[in-house]
């Protein structure tokens, strides 16, 4: 089949199967007993069946394939499906036995390695054409941690109908932009894939939601993103900084959030309701009135870390502008909202 035609192919056939197989997917995770059930933290009612991601992973790891066949480097992309199978292995396990932190962690963390000895570290970050800061060996420590982070804030923000497929959408549709524009045809394709399944998703997550995305969904998602943040910088010269300023609406939140919890001397690793999208739905606001800001937002981060990245002395001014204007928004929902977390 011409190449041109299967990409179009599998592009149909990953929002149309997703929308099709999570409703499938929703009586057996019932039948299972697979569902997460109210509490003082969570944000729903009534039991929602949970490990939707999973049709989001299997399309993903499908166009991975289908790259193999097409890619002049298959063996990049066998790397990556081995390692992103790795990622939803241990989601999927995580949703079924709720494995303890440790172990969670442990897993995360050799998942971290191997993808760096795979597709290497990020040894420099580039703040204008004239500003490059050497990273040497501390790059390796920092990619794996770089990489558990995004994994687990991408799971820490997966707490309201809609937010994280959503922001899921407007990345993954960036992304392959990015690499469409700098030759990275396969690569754009996946990301395509992971756009169209996570709008497939979208459909039966938005409020009300009829099923959860699990840990198999948000971790992988958020390896995901690490994962093309290294293959952008190391393959493709995409700045590591114009890349978190396209995710800058989960990392400012997760962050944010956790520097207040530091200062409060909260134990951070303890599950929590304060992330900032939490608070506006404690206070009353709409569940869709907030998901649409958190995309408006996530637009905005989108064309700033795009203009950012084909006009690279603009980098810092802007990396300074967006991270000034996130900062601002958290102060202005801890004003409005003036509710203490729990």
């Amino acid at each position: 089949m011409p190449y041109f035609l299967s990409t179009l192919l599998l592009l149909a056939v990953a929002l149309l199967v997703s929308v099709f197989l999570v409703d499938r997917l929703i009586p057996v995770l019932r039948a299972w007993h697979q569902v997460d059930e109210p509490n003082h933290r969570t944000l729903h009612t009534g039991s929602i069946p949970r490990g939707g991601g999973i049709v989001i992973v299997f399309m993903t790891l499908l166009a991975m394939l289908w790259a193999i066949f097409f890619s002049a480097t298959p063996l990049l992309f066998t790397a990556i499906i081995i390692i992103m199978l790795g990622w939803a292995v241990l989601g999927w396990t995580d949703d079924v036995y709720d494995l303890s932190p440790k172990l969670r962690f442990l897993i995360q963390f050799l998942l971290a390695f191997a993808a760096i000895a795979a597709l290497g570290w990020i040894n420099h970050l580039t703040l204008s054409p004239q500003t490059v800061i050497q990273l040497g060996w501390w790059g390796l420590p920092m990619s794996v941690l770089g990489i558990v982070w995004m994994a687990n804030l991408y799971n820490f923000m997966d707490g309201m109908d809609g937010m994280a497929a959503s922001q899921a959408i407007v990345a993954a549709t960036t992304f392959a932009f990015w690499f469409l524009g700098h030759g990275g045809t396969e690569m754009a394709v996946i990301c395509a894939v992971i756009a169209a399944a996570s709008y497939g998703f979208l459909w039966h997550n938005w409020r009300p939601a009829s099923i959860f995305m699990g840990d198999v969904g948000s971790i992988f998602l958020g390896a995901v993103f690490a994962l093309l943040l290294i293959v952008g910088h190391n393959r493709f010269d995409i700045p590591v900084l114009s890349s978190v300023l396209l995710l800058l609406v989960f990392i400012g939140d997760s962050m944010l959030t956790l520097i207040l919890r530091v200062r409060r001397g909260e134990k951070v690793w303890q599950a929590h309701s304060s992330h900032f999208y939490q608070r506006l739905a404690h206070a009353g606001y709409s569940h869709a009135y907030i998901v649409v800001a958190y995309i408006g937002l996530m637009i905005v981060c989108s064309l700033a870390a795009t203009v950012s990245l084909y006009q690279q002395e603009l980098l810092l001014p802007i990396s300074a502008g967006l991270a000034l204007l996130v900062t601002l928004l958290a102060i202005g929902v801890s004003i409005v909202t003036r509710t203490k977390p729990e």
